[in-house]
């Protein structure tokens, strides 16, 4: 029976963590050239709103709209074309009314912050076509 040594075991522990820095160090040069300064928080922000958006188009693709409000703060706002709904309750309210007729959401225009550690939405405008909203800065 083979043995792995614990100084053979931390050697390839770092040594795999030393690869995962490196691709992380390469992916932040390559952003770097869009960004004038990347950080390790920045890239574990960017990480969390992947997964925030994730979550969202998983939870939109099964039809559920039980917890759309969690993926908002407080007092965020939610406009869908002409109209708009605001707060938590609002927002499910738009999403429990339209769950079973999403065919094509159209484009989205998002603000996020933080709460509590967790990115939210605190306004997410979903337009048909290309143009963007009036007063958009994204």
């Amino acid at each position: 029976m083979a043995r792995l040594s614990t100084s053979g075991a931390r050697t390839r522990v770092l040594g795999v963590f030393a690869s995962a820095l490196c691709l992380v160090l390469a992916q932040a040069s390559a952003a770097g050239a869009q960004d004038a300064k990347m950080t390790v928080r920045g890239l574990m922000d960017r990480a969390q709103i992947e997964d925030l958006l994730t979550r969202y188009y998983y939870n939109l693709g099964r039809g559920s709209a039980d917890s759309f409000s969690a993926f908002y703060a407080d007092g965020a706002e939610l406009t869908l074309g002409p109209k708009t709904y605001k707060g938590k309750d609002g927002i499910e309210s738009a999403y429990k009314a339209a769950a079973p007729h999403v065919i094509q959401q159209g484009r989205e225009y998002d603000h996020l912050v933080k709460v509590k550690g967790h990115w939210r939405f605190t306004s997410r405008q979903i337009m048909p076509g290309a143009q963007a909203p009036a007063g958009w800065t994204g």
